[in-house]
């Protein structure tokens, strides 16, 4: 049977068995696959450590599927370095708050729960600030004026 990291690196190689021929298609490079596994490993921890299962909604995005998905040119997507994980109560986004040391020792950073409305961007690089939790881009928020 496959640890649960292992299940993980599959779900962001096809964003959770939407796109089951996505690797097959676009394969990833050894760095994208070292990707995949360092923020699966990373992502089950945060599972294992809050109880709950994670869902993928979007991980590892070919160019074409990254400029559909409205995706930044530079996407952390395209590396593997990225996933979504769905949070409609917003649970997940309020414990990670919480949690910047954990996180840190994850190597992992998140963007700003208020740009990313029932959902939680997690990436393993840091964004230019450095900033354990970070703005997207210089704009306000969906939904907010300036």
């Amino acid at each position: 049977m496959n640890d649960a990291w292992e299940v993980l690196v599959e779900d962001i190689l096809t964003t959770s068995g939407k796109y089951p021929r996505r690797a097959v298609e676009y394969p990833p490079t050894a760095d994208m696959l070292a990707n995949a596994q360092k923020l699966a490993r990373a992502l089950t921890s945060i599972s294992l450590t809050i109880h709950k299962d994670l869902k993928l909604t979007s991980g590892y995005r070919p160019p074409a599927e990254n400029k559909k998905a409205g995706g930044a040119p530079g996407s952390w997507h395209l590396k593997c370095a990225a996933a979504d994980v769905s949070d409609p109560t917003l649970f997940l986004a309020k414990w990670v708050r919480g949690e910047e040391k954990f996180l840190g020792h994850l190597g992992l950073w998140m963007e700003d729960p208020d740009y990313t409305p029932g959902w939680v961007h997690f990436q393993i690089f840091p964004p230019a600030s450095m900033s354990r939790f970070f703005k997207p881009h210089s704009g306000p928020p969906p939904g907010k004026k300036k």
